[in-house]
């Protein structure tokens, strides 16, 4: 239920900011989170690359967001 609502989300997200802002990283986080939850491993991986990408194109390297997507990546491995 909650993939769905992440996927809703990130559809909303497209109509409404450029496709460069840091909230569509954000939403591909959450989703990898979702993933992780339902023990879908290689969708979680997918999203949690595309949101470390994305985060550190937006925000840099060091931002607490960006880390914390590449934490939520080691607990893919």
């Amino acid at each position: 239920e909650a993939l769905l609502l992440f996927q809703r989300c990130g559809e909303g997200l497209r109509e409404v900011l450029p496709p460069d802002h840091w909230m569509h990283a954000a939403a591909r986080k959450n989703m990898g989170d979702a993933y992780l939850d339902l023990q879908q491993l290689d969708d979680a991986e997918r999203c949690f690359l595309e949101a470390e990408r994305g985060l550190t194109a937006a925000l840099g390297a060091q931002h607490d967001r960006t880390r914390g997507a590449i934490l939520s990546l080691i607990d893919v491995y």
